[in-house]
């Protein structure tokens, strides 16, 4: 294979620039080469399959088979590049082409960003302190009381709805005296208290009845995830249909079985719970070392983190926040800008 020549050039902090320069023979000799294999099969009005000559192979798919070549020689010539001059590159190149005329050398200049090199400093001077945590009879009793309150029942119930209780509505909402897109549900359930909808909305519902209507308004956060509702004020009409309170299971057998325990003994289910409780306990505790190890390497070395690293956390931070908030138009996502230095 023809050999490369190669000029690299260190740009502002991470980026560098390679000109590279492929000789022309190498792109000939494939353009040649794919035209001859052409021939071999191409079906052209007045030549027998296999007779036609290269000239008018070339006619019909010259311009053709030269840009299926230029771009993977482009592609090889990089990647060839790169590893001659022992880079590692953060993300992809911009090519800028200088010559891509035929017959002549295929120059062009590719700009990326490399991984930093790093030499740890500071090893010995790294302070960490372990945190201590224990799991008290209070922490499982907590834990014991989920565990109930994710087999609760609901029942209805005939009094105003207070925090804790399940209420199913229909809502619409108007803004500008427009109805608001994706502002309305039928027999919509919300949890008083768990925040599933904002917490003036939650607090609007609380005192209200079975077969009660309420009008009312609500102003978005400024911080809103839809930004153009952010500080927008919409009148919310609510019909309430059903209020229900939690009740709790009994620890019982069948409830003790629900969770593994066979034995019918509740201390069972505590010793079980303690175990999984002091497992999660000690994975937060290496985290936290971790994270305090890390704190101090960064402390200690100052890194110079490619741009195109950040871009692609940015984006993909953009895209989780747009799956949480149930977002799908593009046009609708918060700006890629907010999370850059998240």
């Amino acid at each position: 294979m023809s050999e490369l020549q190669i000029d690299m050039e260190s740009g502002d902090g991470l980026e560098r620039r390679l000109r590279v320069q492929v000789p022309a023979a190498r792109i000939e000799d494939e353009v040649e080469l794919r035209l001859r294999n052409v021939a071999r099969t191409a079906k052209i009005k007045g030549f027998r399959p296999g007779k036609v000559p290269v000239t008018v192979i070339r006619q019909h798919y010259g311009d053709e088979v030269r840009r299926e070549v230029l771009q993977e020689v482009l592609q090889s010539s990089y990647s060839e590049a790169v590893s001659q001059q022992n880079l590692r590159p953060a993300g992809g190149p911009r090519i800028e082409p200088d010559s891509l005329e035929a017959g002549h050398d295929l120059t062009y200049t590719a700009v990326f960003e490399v991984y930093p090199e790093v030499q740890l400093q500071g090893l010995d001077d790294i302070q960490v302190t372990r945190p201590v945590v224990s799991i008290t009879d209070a922490d499982i009793d907590a834990m014991i009381e989920k565990l109930r309150a994710q087999r609760a029942d609901w029942n209805p119930v005939e009094r105003p709805a207070r925090e804790g209780d399940r209420v199913r509505v229909d809502f619409t909402a108007v803004l500008n005296n427009e109805p608001l897109p994706g502002g309305s549900g039928e027999d919509v359930s919300i949890v008083l208290g768990e925040q599933q909808m904002l917490p003036e909305f939650e607090a609007s519902l609380t005192g209200l009845s079975a077969g009660d209507e309420k009008t009312f308004d609500l102003t978005f956060p400024d911080d809103y995830h839809e930004q153009s509702l952010a500080g927008q004020t919409a009148t919310f009409t609510v019909q309430l249909r059903e209020v229900a309170e939690r009740v709790l299971p009994e620890i019982d057998d069948s409830f003790l079985r629900a969770y593994g325990i066979t034995s019918g003994e509740l201390e069972d289910l505590r010793a079980d719970i303690r175990v999984h409780m002091q497992r999660e306990v000690e994975t937060r505790q290496r985290s936290e070392l971790r994270q305090q190890v890390m704190e101090g390497l960064l402390a200690a070395n100052e890194l110079d983190v490619p741009g195109v690293l950040v871009d692609e956390e940015a984006e993909a931070l953009q895209q989780e926040a747009m799956r949480q908030a149930g977002i799908t138009d593009a046009a609708k996502a918060p700006p890629v800008d907010t999370f850059r230095d998240a």
